[in-house]
């Protein structure tokens, strides 16, 4: 179940990263910093990139963002499946373990 957890919680937060960077454009998110080494060549590289940013990348970022929330619904729904299988065989143990005490009693 933690790899599961795990599992959904990155895809979760690429999905944000991908939705503010490429729908949202909010950019300064994404900023280098002053100071940090190379941020100069980071900056231009980022105006670069945001000025031949197209219509098609977009729809392209769109249709992975949907794959990802089928990948994250499909994820909880694994989840779900396991927690049920657990149970059972839970309860499956605890049957065991009465029947087995039953004969030994009788």
């Amino acid at each position: 179940m933690y790899y599961f957890n795990l599992l959904k919680q990155k895809l979760f937060f690429t999905e944000k990263i991908l939705e503010t960077f490429y729908i949202k454009k909010i950019f300064h998110q994404f900023d280098p910093h002053v100071g940090d080494t190379c941020y100069q060549i980071r900056a231009y590289q980022m105006l670069i990139f945001i000025e031949s940013f197209t219509r098609s990348k977009r729809l392209s970022i769109l249709t992975k963002l949907s794959e990802i929330d089928k990948l994250i619904c499909r994820i909880e729904q694994d989840i779900s499946y396991y927690k049920k299988v657990d149970k059972i065989r839970q309860q499956n143990k605890n049957i065991r373990t009465i029947l087995k005490q039953f004969i030994l009693d009788n």
